[in-house]
């Protein structure tokens, strides 16, 4: 199994609104897929996007007050997350195409390897504004209807390439809107055992036009974690400094 919880927020908000190259799927799937990106993307806006930075609170039931959290894009695999709590801690977590990074103000700063940074890859790749799912899903497949959070939803079943040896990733989206309402996947948790994420969307608005889920609320393992988004900007100029280990933590 796969780690691919910690951040919940990367909750994965464009995986079925873009096209499916050489992905197997039946024409029954690439019809309802079609919906789903003509909902999220009315205007075709995110092909000639190249990056997302995006902007919030972040919160759970252990902590006293909203935490300011950004998320960082850059096509096709480029990442950064910031967590900053002014004159008391720091969390910045990157991956640059090649190598990824962690800096914690407990922790220090060190450099990815192994499974971290296969989970921090498929992140990134997951979660840029234009991700190509023949280099993230072996299959994607639709597993009826289901009824989720109050809805009538498509149970859709995406299994990652065998590269990133994660379970399968379920998302149920909702047969009125076309919009993604719940995610639900297996990750290992503390010792290697597996425990179960639900990840759920709600109050979708536009941002330039585009759909985006402005508040994410996840349950892990009894915790609860909610992300308020306050903006959206894409296409917004990202050197390769943004995702390099900057000077002064070196």
């Amino acid at each position: 199994m796969k780690k691919t919880g910690q951040l919940f927020m990367l909750a994965c908000l464009t995986i079925l609104y873009c096209g499916c190259q050489s992905v197997q799927f039946s024409p029954e799937v690439d019809k309802i897929i079609t919906k789903i990106r003509q909902k999220r993307d009315p205007q075709g806006k995110l092909a000639s996007i190249n990056s997302e930075v995006t902007t919030g609170e972040f919160r759970s039931n252990t902590t006293d007050k909203p935490i300011a959290m950004s998320l960082s894009f850059r096509k096709p695999d480029n990442m950064k997350v910031e967590i900053i709590i002014p004159g008391k801690a720091a969390f910045i977590k990157a991956y640059n195409g090649k190598k990824g990074w962690f800096f914690s103000t407990k922790k220090g700063l060190h450099e990815l390897s192994g499974k971290s940074l296969d989970e921090l890859r498929l992140q990134a790749m997951l979660l840029n504004p234009m991700p190509k799912l023949s280099d993230i899903f072996a299959s994607i497949k639709l597993k009826g209807i289901s009824h989720q959070v109050g809805e009538k939803c498509y149970k859709f079943v995406c299994k990652p390439k065998p590269e990133f040896k994660s379970q399968p990733i379920t998302f149920y989206v909702s047969t009125k809107s076309y919009l993604i309402l719940k995610r639900e996947e297996i990750i290992d948790g503390e010792n290697g055992k597996p425990v179960k994420v639900i990840t759920v969307f709600n109050d979708y608005q536009p941002a330039d036009g585009i759909m985006v889920a402005r508040n994410i609320v996840s349950l892990r393992n009894g915790k609860l974690m909610e992300f308020n988004v306050k903006s959206v900007k894409w296409n917004k100029e990202l050197n390769d400094s943004v995702f390099s280990v900057p000077e002064a933590l070196k």
